[in-house]
């Protein structure tokens, strides 16, 4: 399997914020949930403990934290969530409609077997808790845990030393799936007036050759108040394909810093998807490194907030190797006084000749009281290499507002159409249709929400 690049240097040192925001986080080790197993796990989490203790939480003076502020985290007294009590019948009523396929479920960052339906499950993908994983695949953890420490990524590295359950996930060798694989993590305080927080880990491994589609849904049960901080850690072997989806609909409460990672092999294709919409704050980061020459690397989203929301898109694709290709199109709508952050980076290192890398970032204010920080950025150490990137914050076109109006149709659908059209441009890059139809019928909703949009 590809292994990830040479570290970054080590962020800014950790500031008096991070010590009060995560108190659990402080002790002389990991806390007791996190303190059992082999000597090698205890050792990688002490290590990763310790990266954190050295590195603290992002403030805004970290340059991809910039625009993103997790004060809020520093007045909760945050506690460890505890297990969530769900049945099948609750679980019914939130999950996303339209999307059938295999089914495994979280709850506060644990696995939920008796909630998961595994009809469908192809015979060529494996699938491991944490708990089983440490047993049966230990190389594979332990790699992945390496490079938590190694990463330079703060949160990637608490996560790696507080994870109390989680999936490995392998599609072998030149394996097809048919069906989508569908991941749901459920989160909830459990308690309107607590604080929790957890810090689930997925591995998903994709072997030479092989093929896939995995969607991961992030839904908040309930008003209350929790820090939800998954890390998906994705490496693809020569030649695979993985289609992956985020769809992030945290509660109206919630705090989601969401990390997803991705080590591209050789001629190896990833196709990411994120629709940001839920949560007082949404960050949804993705880091993807080529490992391997002639990769492919396809990063679209879409996000959405209003009622001082704070919706967060950050992008960092590393040119690691010649011959790579990476697209971008993101989408944001921010209505009321909601604000909005892109932060794109993509880099070329030196020697990674034949470079063909674009990044596209629109943003459309519905409202005077709402704000975009946007920042695109190209770092490039090659001069073979064809790279661009485009930026726009903007009001609805009037001249196509008025065109729709002269032909008969009402402000409030014409609105609508032109919004629905601004942020179809990167949904149409979905390949499923399944995935189109659902988060189109999400942005609809979130519409049909707004103030001045109603349907």
């Amino acid at each position: 399997m590809p292994t990830a690049s040479p570290a970054p240097p080590p962020e800014p040192a950790m500031t008096l914020v991070s010590r009060r925001a995560i108190p659990f986080a402080y002790g002389d080790r990991p806390g007791p949930a996190v303190s059992s197993g082999p000597e090698w796990l205890l050792a990688l989490r002490e290590r990763a403990h310790a990266r954190y203790r050295e590195q603290g939480l992002p403030s805004t003076k970290v340059e991809d934290w910039k625009f993103t502020n997790l004060q809020p985290l520093a007045r909760l007294n945050l506690t460890p969530a505890p297990p969530l009590p769900l049945d099948r019948a609750r679980l019914g009523a939130v999950l996303p409609a339209g999307l059938s396929g295999p089914r495994l479920v979280l709850g506060n960052g644990r696995r939920l077997t008796e909630l998961d339906d595994p009809a469908g499950l192809d015979a060529g993908i494996e699938i491991l808790s944490w708990a089983d994983a440490v047993a049966a695949a230990p190389d594979a953890l332990r790699d992945s845990l390496d490079r938590a420490v190694a990463g330079g990524q703060p949160l990637d590295a608490l996560n790696a030393a507080y994870a109390e359950d989680g999936l490995l996930i392998r599609i072998r060798e030149e394996h097809k799936a048919e069906a989508p694989l569908h991941i749901v993590h459920l989160g909830s305080s459990g308690d309107e007036q607590a604080a929790v927080a957890f810090h689930p880990r997925l591995l998903v491994l994709v072997e030479a050759g092989a093929r896939a589609t995995i969607i991961e849904s992030h839904i908040g049960l309930g008003g209350g108040t929790y820090w939800a901080q998954p890390v998906t850690d994705i490496v693809l072997g020569e030649g695979a394909v993985l289609r992956h989806v985020k769809l992030q609909e945290e509660g109206v409460g919630a705090v989601h810093t969401g990390l997803v990672k991705v080590t591209i092999g050789a001629r190896a294709s990833f196709d990411g998807f994120t629709l940001s919409l839920g949560g007082r704050i949404g960050r949804s980061e993705v880091r993807a490194v080529f490992a391997g020459e002639e990769g492919t690397c396809l990063l679209n989203g879409v996000y959405l907030g209003r009622d001082r929301q704070h919706m967060d898109m950050t992008t960092d694709i590393d040119h690691a190797v010649p011959r790579c290709r990476s697209r971008e199109v993101f989408k944001g709508v921010l209505d009321d006084a909601g604000r909005g952050v892109f932060l794109g980076r993509i880099v070329v290192r030196p020697g990674a000749q034949g470079t063909d890398g674009h990044q596209l970032s629109r943003v459309l204010l519905l409202s005077d009281a709402a704000e975009s920080d946007t920042k695109p950025m190209l770092e490039i150490f090659a001069d073979d290499v064809k790279c661009s990137h485009g930026a726009a914050v903007g009001a609805l076109d009037a001249d196509a507002l008025h065109y729709l109006r002269a032909r008969g149709i009402g402000e409030t659908e014409a609105r609508r159409l032109l919004i629905e059209a601004f942020a179809g441009e990167a949904i149409d890059l979905i390949a499923e249709e399944p995935v189109r139809d659902h988060i189109r019928a999400r942005v609809a909703a979130w519409l049909d929400r707004a103030e001045g949009v109603a349907a």
